[in-house]
């Protein structure tokens, strides 16, 4: 057997040394193959602060600190008017119900205190007026009425009307009491007070407090009934809804306002009352 030569050494070796490199480039593609590279963690996302109920919040409850909690929200999702304060919502009534989580908005809060703001006009709609509508009628005047209630309007009139036959002709006067419900679910946009007694400042309790412990915010209390009168309704109308409204007042309407549940919806349906349909409803004799 002949022995090899050293060319034959050289090729021997140049055989093994590229088959262990491809060996290990074929070990390499497997393990990238079988675990890929991590993939680039994202930027955290951009949050601001937003006021937000920690719990649900039924229709007319006056908002207390443990209802609110202020979380952060990606700011794309951050509507232009969002809150983030609890100053600014604490002891304002809710004209909605909320559940958990919702974020708290200007439009879904009242001020029980009647203040009128400067700022009404930007609470109307493009279609709407804003009027101010006399206290004339009981419900309005004994001070129980609030901003954001739901009332309707009822009227009675003295309106002439033309005989309807000779013999009547000959008798009573053309001049009758009409009586109806002339507007329906008005909301009281606000109330003009006047205050007719100074209000005593609340003593302040003598609070012991740790250091660096911080006093919960407690809205300004709301004046009592006998501390202030109301003078005006403020209205948010229809131009045509306005302009009946004026009409009226103006021919001598006597007005009463009646008080609606805040979740009613419906639109009454009622019959104009007149000293006829007095007679036939209670089956009155007249000699």
């Amino acid at each position: 057997m002949k022995r090899l030569g050293s060319r034959g050494i050289l090729i021997i070796i140049f055989g093994i040394l590229v088959l262990g490199f491809g060996t290990y480039m074929t070990w390499r593609f497997l393990q990238g193959a079988l675990n890929p590279l991590p993939l680039a963690t994202p930027p955290p996302p951009v949050t601001e602060k937003v006021l937000v109920t920690s719990r649900g919040v039924p229709l007319g409850s006056v908002l207390a600190p443990n209802d609110l909690v202020v979380v952060d929200v990606p700011v794309e999702l951050v509507p232009l008017n969002r809150m983030n304060d609890l100053n600014q919502a604490i002891g304002k009534v809710t004209n909605v119900s909320m559940v958990a989580g919702e974020m708290i908005l200007p439009h879904h809060l009242i001020d029980p205190s009647n203040v009128v703001d400067r700022t009404l006009a930007f609470s109307l709609k493009d279609d709407q007026v804003m009027m101010a509508f006399p206290i004339v009628d009981l419900m309005s005047s004994l001070n129980i009425l609030k901003k954001g209630d739901v009332v309707d309007i009822l009227v009675s009139i003295q309106e002439e009307v033309e005989p309807q036959s000779a013999l009547s002709a000959q008798g009573e006067t053309g001049a009758k009491l009409f009586t109806f419900d002339s507007m329906q679910r008005i909301v009281i946009a606000a109330i003009v007070m006047d205050v007719v007694q100074a209000q005593q400042p609340a003593p302040t309790p003598q609070a012991i407090l740790t250091p660096g412990a911080q006093t919960t915010p407690q809205p300004p209390p709301e004046p009592s009934r006998g501390q202030t009168r109301p003078v005006a309704l403020m209205l948010a109308l229809a131009p045509q809804d306005a302009l009946v409204l004026k009409h009226l007042k103006d021919d001598g309407a006597i007005f009463d306002l009646v008080l609606r549940s805040p979740t009613s919806t419906q639109l009454f349906e009622t019959i104009p009352v007149t000293s006829e349909y007095i007679i036939e409803r209670y089956q009155l004799l007249i000699r």
